[in-house]
């Protein structure tokens, strides 16, 4: 017999909500007519909507519980907490959101709304986890929930389980099958997990549907690039350039490929680019760059050396000397001998990576490949997965996003060690195609996490791929970085950045002896046999000659070295700061000594 719902009040909806989720135990039809008894009182009550939705999921009638949901989700901007919580949220407040929300959910513990804010609020603390887990309880109710859905993908894409936001991402592409966000996004992912040529052929079949798209075909390009598919890559560029000639990326890419020299039409479209292009256009640097290898192929390095500086000066934020300093005098003052010692034992025993440390532009792409003819050995990409591990300490710690964590790992317990190292086997376990016994990380500014690398995986093998400063400093200086790598955007920054990575690597060499090996560019270049069999001894691994035919290895190269690691060893890359010498002053001051020294 159909329990009746209760009759109440208008100011008893919390009895009638409480008698409808009662009911939806033994009689889902009876909480449906106690969901209509309330929503003839309060037509908006989010609750009251979700009572009915869930109702109607029990009856299997599936439109309406579908209808119900959206209507709880679309009054939910008139709910006191939601509102104040979403203005917190986005006045960069996340605790006072998490408080209120926190109230709010111990009332309505099913609200997707509160759910996807308080995910918001977390992210923004630096909880990714946690902010996971509330997208996903968001999600549980409400499959639907195209917001949730988005913010679910791009956090699980942020903690680098692609694997997560691909199945994420699925629903939505089987709702809309021709949305091209949805299908860049995925291209993106499967890029990520280096499923490069399944991500090409997403690309190529929207090119072919939206031929005047120039940043599919730039997408494209950047994918042929990666393939080492040189000529496909330089179509897709030029492609991309005759459908918009303002478009910095395409010329950027053309310019980095470096397959055919640009002509005096070339440079000509390039500086009238600039000339209608807005200083704040996101674009305008690739321009710039562009223009300056433009100049340089030309052999006029004055105006080559204007367009790199003006490029960078359009990027040149986020990177603080200072704070690099701290962070690395930070390291030097709790990484001691005394402080591993009394974690012996801690992490994650396994000896499967192999990180590859240092600066960018140092020859750490050549050393991958080198090591990838092994045939126990295994080179995946670069994997920013210490990072996010880095991150998700210091969330549990309580700090800031961006804090360094290295003061507060005393308070670690030991077991936990052994959780992130696990994790980080398993972030990377997607990027293994093979069975061999080791896999290469090649991330270079993972140098600033050693600390976390020796304590979550103390057996790991460290390369340190070291190259003379002017040289990489000049490089990194000219070179435009897709990600991100902020201390490049100056000479004096790059110097300063040299600098403290030196310092934190000699630290490395006093208090662990033999925990990091290191491959200086010039000696590899100089007298390759021999340093590459001492890389592999220095691994434990016996020397193979196939190590020294790396240009002859058939992979996917996603680094700006790309084009350079496919050809014969050649000295190409050294000394190629000279050239320029009349106007790095400030970059040849700021290194002084070290230009001598870098080597020791």
């Amino acid at each position: 017999m159909m329990s009746a719902p209760t009759r109440f009040e208008s100011g008893s909806i919390d009895e009638g909500l409480a008698n409808g989720q009662r009911l939806l135990e033994t009689s889902p039809a009876a909480a449906a007519l106690q969901a209509r008894a309330l929503l003839r009182v309060e037509p908006h009550n989010t609750a009251a909507h979700r009572l009915f939705a869930k109702a109607m999921a029990a009856l299997g009638n599936d439109e309406e519980a579908r209808l119900a949901r959206a209507r709880a989700v679309q009054f939910s901007r008139e709910v006191e907490a939601i509102a104040d919580a979403h203005q917190a949220v986005k006045s960069g407040r996340p605790a006072g959101a998490e408080t209120i929300l926190q109230e709010h959910l111990a009332r309505f513990p099913d609200d997707p709304v509160a759910l996807r804010i308080l995910g918001e609020a977390l992210a923004q603390k630096g909880d990714t986890a946690g902010a996971v887990r509330c997208l996903r309880e968001a999600l549980a109710f409400m499959p639907e929930y195209v917001d949730a859905r988005v913010a679910l993908v791009a956090l699980c894409q942020r903690n680098f389980d692609q694997v997560a936001a691909l199945a994420a991402l699925e629903p939505l592409l089987s709702e809309r099958p021709a949305d091209i966000p949805l299908l860049r996004w995925k291209a993106s992912l499967l890029s990520n997990l280096d499923e490069h040529e399944a991500a090409a052929e997403i690309l190529q079949r929207l090119v072919a549907a939206h031929p005047e798209n120039a940043e599919l075909h730039v997408a494209l390009g950047d994918e042929w690039r990666t393939l080492g598919r040189p000529e496909a890559a330089y179509e897709a560029y030029r492609s991309a350039v005759r459908c918009a000639p303002l478009q910095g990326q395409a010329w950027w890419g053309l310019a980095a490929l470096a397959q055919r020299p640009f002509d005096d039409g070339d440079r000509a479209q390039l500086e009238s680019a600039l000339a209608q292009v807005p200083k704040a256009d996101p674009g305008r640097p690739h321009l710039h760059f562009a223009l300056g290898v433009a100049h340089e192929q030309q052999g006029d390095l004055g105006a080559a050396f204007r367009q790199f500086s003006a490029g960078n000066a359009l990027r040149s934020k986020g990177f603080k000397p200072d704070g690099t300093a701290a962070e690395v005098a930070a390291g030097r003052k709790v990484f001691s001998a005394a402080f591993f010692a009394a974690r012996e034992g801690a992490g994650c025993p396994a000896s499967d990576p192999i990180f590859i440390v240092g600066m960018p532009r140092s020859g750490s792409t050549l050393v991958e490949q080198i090591l990838a003819g092994h045939s126990r050995i295994e080179a995946t990409a670069e994997l920013p997965i210490i990072p996010v591990l880095a991150r998700t300490l210091a969330a549990r710690l309580g700090l800031r996003p961006g804090d360094p964590c290295f003061e507060r790992l005393a308070e670690v317990p030991p077991p936990e060690f052994a959780e992130l190292g696990e994790e980080y086997l398993r972030l990377a376990s997607p990027h293994r195609k093979t069975d061999k016994p080791h896999f290469i990380d090649k991330l270079p500014h993972n140098w600033a996490d050693l600390g976390l690398i020796r304590l979550i995986l103390p057996a790991a093998r460290i390369i340190d791929v070291r190259r003379a400063p002017l040289d990489c400093c000049w490089s990194n200086f000219r070179m435009l970085f897709a990600r991100g790598h902020p201390a490049s955007n100056s000479l004096e920054g790059m110097a300063a950045f040299y600098r403290h990575y030196v310092s934190a690597m000699t630290h490395w060499d006093e208090v662990q002896p033999g925990f990091v090996r290191r491959v200086i560019y010039e000696k590899l270049i100089d007298d390759f046999e021999a340093e590459v069999r001492r890389l592999a001894e220095g691994l434990g691994l016996p020397f193979e000659p196939a190590m020294l035919e790396f240009h002859r290895h058939s992979r996917a190269v996603a680094t700006a070295s790309a084009e350079q690691v496919r050809r014969p060893l050649n000295r190409a890359g050294i000394g190629t700061w000279r050239a320029y010498r009349e106007w790095l002053g400030p970059l040849v001051d700021a290194v002084g000594s070290l230009e001598q020294t870098y080597a020791d």
